[in-house]
Parts: C-alpha cells; structure tokens; sequence
C-alpha cells in the first residue's frame, strides 16, 4: 500500500501533499473504525464506505 501511495497524488485541501505513510494511516484509521462500527452495529452496512474510499485514493484508470 506504501508504494502505491508514494506514486499517487493525494493533495489536502489547503494543496499540501500527504506522504505516503500519511496516506496508509489515513486508510488504516477508517478501516479501523468502519470495523469498530460494525461491532457496535450489526446491521449497519459498512463495506460501501471503505469501497468508495478506495475509489477515490486509487480511482480505476480504465473509467
């Protein structure tokens, strides 16, 4: 994941770039609390939202 994100562009809003560590962190953190969250709730559908993420931190080059 740390050499994909090396070559990957991800800018902040303020068009500061993330290191790569940054960015693993970032991933690491909402897979961690979208695990967390479907301990708290069963029923609620979590894996569309890690889906999306990684959507758009390594969006499909053939789309």
């Amino acid at each position: 994941m740390r050499d994909h994100f090396t070559s990957t562009r991800l800018a902040t809003q303020d068009s500061e770039e993330l290191s790569a560590d940054d960015k693993v962190t970032m991933v690491t953190a909402m897979m961690d609390g979208l695990r967390i969250q479907s301990l708290l709730d069963p029923g609620r559908k979590t894996l569309h939202l890690m889906e999306t993420l990684m959507k758009f931190l390594a969006p499909d080059e053939n789309e």
